[in-house]
């Protein structure tokens, strides 16, 4: 005996009011993917997820009222012919138009995100990259794809329930119980890690991650739906008058007025899952009229494609032709329904047919699709790392790595490794973290105008001064030591002339920050270096301490024009892609670096040399300036631009008269002592 078929399962193709619904949420998707036009539109995923749970389990049931049984191959054949076809054209166009349209910066993150999601992980591979809202990933093309991936990995779990219920006489039962056990597991699960503050070694924001993009922290979501659907009890209980509007209200409502900061909470959720079922459920009525629309129904029939490309469009078209206005950046969107026109009836319908679902076709064509998309994105990364014009090559030329990071490192003290450029009696040491090291052009170039050598000591992250610093709550042991071992170094042999630079982050509030003793932050900066003046001055060495770029970013973040454009936009018009920022806000971040900075030189009778004067004009500071970019990301400059502050470091050394040569200071015995570069 048959089960009874719900009277939503009795049709043999899709509501028109599911479809209708399906429209709606994939144009608040689109509103909300155009600069957060709708604030709350990107919980039109989780009406998709609530409608994927229900029709799947319609389509199921159906089966199974039909045929007496649940084949299981069936239906992953029939997902695979749905979903691969429209997904791997859509991958493998856009990931070669990525080339010359996508930006710069999301080459490497969209390329990586392509495989991810051919192998049904882009989910699980974004969330170890960034937040869903974090800027960093709007730039990846293929960001839209963690949904799909959720998708696919749960049609991988819920036929292996369905399977194990139809086992049994009573199939249904044993599915909705299995169904709302896992559902209710799946809901505590996200409400459990969005709440929390640490798991292991996942920070509070890392756990977000996790619960934003896993499949089983969304589980519940699918779940609804299945159960809505396999359910006359359930459907009738919240079907009614009223019900519909209520509905209406709690979507609007999320889309209109819940917006995320960038912390996933999953009870916020609730209310867009329930009004999809509350529309779900209801008959046709006044309330659920606009659900009836042809135009609706049509737009939701093209939704899987319309979603799968609206979303590489909008960010090649920010990406090639700059475009950030909310309104244009939608208007974009909503055009591309004619490419979801042309996926859905050549690309998703041709396969689409049950007809044509035989598994062994099947198996081929997602086979055939993983191995393609895989070769092209090896194709688009070599593409890539070889750039693709002339123009570009020259464009992003200047972004070349610094000497300080490339040099032969040497030993050339117990404990420090560093760089030995050049030839002279005179000694000059470039001493710093990652802000000492995009000086290395200058202070080279500097070096050999007055006929020293120099020695570089650069270490990224780490302030090399004698205090105890951290990135966020981690303690570097290891920059401490590092910092002590160069102080001991300084004491057996100071050198003629010390360049000092760190970055103004240490001290401006962020991530990074540095104590020493019971001193913190700006105070504690400035005690370092008044104890390095203190080692290297009274031994005759000059000091000059040099004051921090203008920053595009903090923490390090890369995010300059460069790096949002196209390699197409840069060929035409790099200056396009340029930022500038006033030079007062940009002085106003590093304030309380520069007054410590100031303080110490004044005291010691040590010199400093600010690059504002040079990186910026008429109160602005640009990103790219007489043909060159001057920064390689938000936070550093470009070898480029180190080498055109050459003259003015050298002014502010020889302003005192010339660097003289001290005594000769042993080397430890297999060091080399010089070394030719050509930085020119």
């Amino acid at each position: 005996m048959t089960a009874s078929v719900a009277p939503s399962e009795q049709k043999g193709r899709l509501r028109g009011d599911i479809q209708a619904l399906r429209a709606i949420a994939v144009l608040a998707v689109i509103l909300f993917h155009a600069a957060g036009l709708l604030p709350g539109g990107f919980f039109g995923v989780d009406v998709f997820f609530v409608i994927s749970g229900y029709v799947i389990a319609l389509s199921i049931a159906r089966e199974r009222s039909r045929t007496g049984t649940f084949r299981i191959g069936r239906f992953f054949t029939r997902r695979i012919m749905r979903l691969t076809p429209a997904l791997g054209v859509m991958l493998i166009t856009t990931s070669l138009a990525s080339v010359m349209l996508g930006a710069l910066g999301a080459s490497e993150p969209g390329a990586k995100t392509g495989m991810a999601a051919s192998l049904l992980g882009a989910n699980m591979h974004l969330a170890t990259q960034g937040g869903y809202f974090d800027s960093q990933l709007e730039l990846n093309h293929l960001l839209h794809t963690w949904s799909l991936s959720v998708e696919e990995q749960f049609y991988l779990l819920f036929p292996g329930i369905i399977w194990f219920a139809s086992k049994r006489p009573t199939w249904r039962s044993t599915t909705l119980v299995l169904v709302g056990a896992g559902s209710v597991l799946s809901f505590a699960l996200a409400a459990a890690l969005t709440t929390i503050e640490t798991l292991g070694p996942l920070s509070a924001a890392e756990v977000t991650r996790v619960s934003f993009f896993a499949m089983p922290t969304r589980a519940w979501q699918f779940g609804a739906g299945v159960l809505l659907a396999l359910s006359p009890r359930i459907s009738s209980a919240i079907a009614g008058r009223g019900m519909a509007t209520l509905g209406w209200l709690g979507l609007t409502a999320s889309f209109l007025f819940i917006t995320d900061a960038g912390s996933y909470l999953v009870f916020w959720s609730i209310i867009p899952t329930l009004a999809t079922c509350l529309l779900v459920a209801n008959p046709p009525s006044r309330a659920s009229a606009v659900l009836h629309s042809p135009r609706l129904v049509d737009l939701g029939d093209l939704s899987y494609s319309w979603y799968l490309w609206h979303w590489p469009v909008m960010v090649f078209a920010r990406a090639t032709f700059g475009i950030e206005s909310a309104l244009l950046l939608a208007v974009v969107g909503l055009a591309t329904l004619p490419l979801a026109r042309l996926s859905y009836r050549h690309v998703e319908s041709r396969f689409r047919s049950p007809g044509k679902a035989s598994a062994r076709p099947a198996m081929r064509l997602s086979a055939a699709f993983l191995a393609v998309n895989a070769l092209v994105l090896v194709a688009v990364g070599a593409t890539v790392e070889r750039s693709v014009t002339g123009a570009v090559v020259s464009a992003w030329a200047a972004s070349a790595p610094h000497t300080a990071d490339t040099c032969e490192q040497t030993r050339l003290g117990k404990g420090v490794r560093g760089c030995r450029l050049g030839e002279g009696p005179t000694r000059v040491l470039l001493l710093g973290d990652s802000n000492a090291g995009h000086y290395s052009e200058a202070v080279v170039l500097m070096a050999a105008a007055i006929g020293a050598r120099v020695e570089i000591v650069s270490q990224g992250g780490c302030p090399m001064l004698v205090l105890d610093s951290f990135d966020g709550d981690a303690e570097q042991e290891h920059c401490r030591e590092a910092a002590e071992a160069v102080d001991r170094w300084l004491t057996e042999s100071p050198p003629d002339l010390l360049v000092v630079a760190h970055t103004q982050s240490y001290v401006a509030g962020g991530r990074k920050q540095v104590t020493n003793g019971e001193l913190t932050g700006a105070a504690a900066y400035e005690a370092a270096l008044d104890r390095l003046a203190a080692v290297v001055t009274p031994a005759g060495t000059r000091l000059v301490i040099a004051h921090a770029t203008p920053k595009f970013t903090e923490g390090g973040v890369p995010s300059d024009g460069a790096h949002a454009c196209s390699r197409l936009r840069l060929a035409l018009r790099a200056e396009s892609c340029t930022r500038t920022q006033p030079d007062d806000e940009a002085h106003e971040r590093r304030r309380l670096a520069f007054e410590a900075e100031t303080r110490v030189a004044e005291r010691w009778g040590a010199a400093t040399f600010d690059p504002f004067p040079e990186l910026c004009d008429r109160g602005f500071c640009p990103e790219f300036r007489g043909g060159i970019w001057l920064y390689s990301d938000g936070a550093h400059l470009t070898s480029a631009a180190s080498r055109s502050l050459r003259d003015a470091l050298l002014e502010v050394v020889a302003r005192d008269g010339p660097v003289l040569a001290r005594q000769p200071t042993a080397v430890a015995q297999g060091d080399q002592l010089t070394m030719r570069i050509d930085i020119g």
